[in-house]
């Protein structure tokens, strides 16, 4: 009796180690869907960006937040202590002066000032559909 238990509890214990497994690979990181910028922010003396997007004040307040940030209204922001943080504002900057769309890939597990953390930034040209899907 006491090996069928053995042989239930490693079978129980594989099964939730998978099941966990395949959460963790399910909540990834995810990019927004393209979008204009309307509002961008500068950190309170810390080097760090905070943007909102058009589209996601114009969908009813459907953010991109794979971490589970607790304020993602507040927009997506650059983290002060990622090394590509300065091509991200630049790209965002860029992006907002020229109003052109964007897409965020927004990391599935920090959350810097509560906010979704951006750790990649694309720039699309207006009115054009290209098989990347922009």
């Amino acid at each position: 009796m006491k090996l069928l238990s053995k042989k239930l509890l490693m079978i129980c214990s594989v099964t939730l180690s998978l099941t966990i497994a395949q959460v963790v690979i399910a909540a990834g990181e995810q990019w927004t869907d393209r979008s204009l910028i309307y509002a961008v922010e500068s950190g309170w003396g810390i080097d760090s960006y905070s943007v909102k997007l058009v589209n996601d004040s114009s969908t009813g307040g459907i953010y991109t937040n794979p971490a589970g940030c607790a304020s993602p209204q507040a927009g997506y922001v650059t983290s002060p202590t990622d090394t590509g943080r300065k091509l991200y504002q630049d790209q965002l900057r860029e992006a907002f002066l020229r109003n052109l769309p964007v897409k965020l890939l927004i990391s599935p597990t920090d959350c810097p000032f509560n906010k979704p953390r951006i750790i990649s930034v694309s720039l699309c040209r207006p009115n054009t559909d290209h098989a990347l899907n922009c």
